[in-house]
């Protein structure tokens, strides 16, 4: 067996590509992930390899080949030749890494709190990108739908809103889980109110959907509730997408003063004062300054 430490341009990625035998299925959501990833100068030489069999077959890694060529930028990694042909059934057996495992790993002052934000920057991504799921239903099987973790410990470094909203959405909602507000969902409700110059609307909102109490008729806060609650009922598990975008539009309507017999949530939620292009300007910019500083670290 050896191991060399190399730079596959993109054709030297078709020239590999072509040795492939027998692969799995391809998934098109990796794929434009790591092409991303590559673009931005985010793709980090971390151990994994390109794996070769003895007998000249790729057995390994073709998604981040396939992302190269998307790309159409060289990337750095280790390639290992002539593994046993019996090695390629162990191959990608292991537990995958969650969004919040990089967190917890780059950032261990978030450590407790890694699953939240996690939750708190996909939201937003998604809200940014202006595909939030609005139904339980929806699938989000797009690259658009998720950050890549690099993205996310970007965002979390470079935007300390994020940070402070963390911890501020962490005491109001508390550790534990509340059927009607996610602490994830919370985070990411507070920093649209903070980008609004509305935040104390957006913690009235939240303590009011947590204590349900002193709630009058028609309030935004009681059709939130009462639509989630609702769905709970009927064995329904609301998702995060459907959370934060029905939380939307009851801050909308305490907002403008509105009234709110039902809740019926819609597919592209705006809270006024920190539409989607205000978000994604914001990621934009912290993934771009992030970018930069890696570029200037590499020459």
């Amino acid at each position: 067996m050896r191991i060399d430490k190399i730079i596959v341009t993109p054709e030297l990625a078709k020239n590999f590509l072509k040795q492939s035998v027998n692969n799995r299925n391809i998934s098109k959501t990796s794929i434009s992930r790591y092409a991303s990833d590559m673009r931005r100068h985010k793709w980090q030489t971390n151990g994994e390899s390109i794996k070769f069999n003895i007998n000249g077959g790729l057995d390994d890694g073709h998604h981040r080949l396939l992302g190269c060529v998307e790309a159409d930028t060289p990337f750095e990694t280790y390639v290992v030749y002539d593994l046993p042909s019996e090695a390629r059934a162990t191959l990608d057996t292991g537990k995958n890494r969650r969004g919040w495992d990089a967190i917890q790993i780059m950032l261990p002052e978030f450590k407790a709190s890694a699953k939240w934000i996690d939750n708190a920057v996909s939201l937003l991504w998604r809200y940014s990108e202006q595909i939030l799921a609005s139904r339980t239903s929806d699938a989000r099987n797009t690259f658009r739908a998720y950050p890549s973790p690099q993205h996310r410990v970007s965002l979390i470094s470079k935007i300390p809103e994020l940070a402070e909203c963390t911890n501020a959405a962490l005491s109001i909602v508390g550790k534990d889980y509340y059927k009607t507000v996610r602490p994830g969902v919370a985070i990411a409700v507070l920093f649209l109110g903070t980008l609004a110059n509305c935040r104390a609307r957006a913690e009235f909102f939240l303590q009011k959907a947590i204590a349900g109490d002193n709630l009058p008729p028609y309030s935004p806060v009681l059709a939130y509730r009462q639509f989630i609650l609702n769905l709970g009922n009927r064995g329904i598990v609301a998702s995060s997408d459907l959370c934060f975008s029905a939380s939307i539009q009851a801050i909308n309507a305490i907002q403008e003063d509105r009234q709110m017999k039902h809740l019926k949530p819609v597919k592209i939620p705006i809270f006024g004062g920190a539409e989607p292009s205000v978000v994604y300007d914001k990621f934009e910019l912290a993934l771009k300054e992030e970018e930069e500083n890696l570029f200037a670290a590499a020459t």
